[in-house]
């Protein structure tokens, strides 16, 4: 997430040139809180009116920007949940422009123009006491890559890591819990060899979620159980696999282990 809508031009110098190297689309995500209920129409017409404006001007910035370039754009305006705490806005704010990147087959761009990849995000995270970077461990072979673009960023930023294990659990609570530690010891201990080579130690911490319903609800339940997880421990983002079922149902701001194709960069404009 970068800037507001002021830095706009600026920001678009840097992705115009590169959607014009890789023939891409540009989507201008301008994020802004939803809009609170209120039953004065004066403010509600203040508001919006307010709001249109900043798109308004948005818009210009960006037609100004890619005139005689060949590249297209658009700004797509991104609702999130606000908050009192600056914090839980931004990271609410990064969670939705993700989550409309991965819809559009894009990448983040940050202030550089460049990738939000681990390499990246490992200057932009901010060093809090108790915060640690968080990755939902697979049962699968997938594991071992996921762990490792995990521990790369736990040792840049020099933030302790925990690999969070989802297991699934059907019926009672009670019947699983008794075995959730040792099960997910045995998924952690695939990793080990991996986190040897970075000389790292982390916590392994399991997330149960409800295996019964939909798949939709299974996925959803996942990443209520990821999420609660990197609250309860202070995670600024949390590294997935490209093939993680929660992945686009995540609240946690989402780093994918694994790359995708370049098709829409989309500038995220922290309104």
């Amino acid at each position: 997430m970068v800037g507001r809508s002021a830095e706009v031009a600026e920001l678009l110098l840097a992705a115009v040139p590169r959607a014009k190297r890789e023939a891409a689309h540009v989507v201008v995500a301008l994020t802004l809180p939803r809009r609170g209920f209120t039953t004065d129409a004066a403010v509600a017409r203040r508001v919006a009116a307010r709001e249109h404006e900043e798109v308004l001007e948005v818009e210009r910035k960006v037609r100004r920007s890619c005139v005689g370039t060949g590249v297209t754009a658009e700004v797509v305006v991104v609702r999130y949940l606000s908050s009192r705490f600056a914090s839980t806005r931004r990271r609410r704010s990064t969670a939705a422009v993700q989550r409309l990147a991965r819809r559009r087959g894009g990448v983040v761009l940050n202030d550089h123009g460049q990738r939000e990849e681990a390499q990246v995000l490992a200057g932009e995270l901010v060093s809090e006491p108790g915060a640690y970077v968080a990755v939902v461990l697979p049962d699968s072979a997938e594991a071992v890559h996921v762990a490792q673009a995990a521990a790369e960023l736990a040792q840049a930023s020099g933030q302790p890591l925990v690999l969070v294990v989802p297991l699934a659990h059907a019926g009672t609570m009670t019947d699983r819990i008794e075995h959730e530690d040792q099960d997910a010891a045995a998924i952690a201990g695939r990793v080990q060899p991996t986190l040897d080579r970075f000389a790292l130690t982390a916590r392994t911490l399991p997330a149960l979620y409800c295996d019964d319903g939909t798949p939709m609800e299974r996925q959803q339940s996942m990443a209520d159980s990821v999420d609660q997880a990197c609250r309860d421990i202070g995670a600024q983002i949390v590294i997935v696999s490209a093939h993680c079922p929660a992945r686009s149902h995540l609240i946690t701001p989402v780093v994918q282990a694994s790359p995708v194709p370049t098709q829409v960069l989309v500038i995220a404009d922290d309104a």
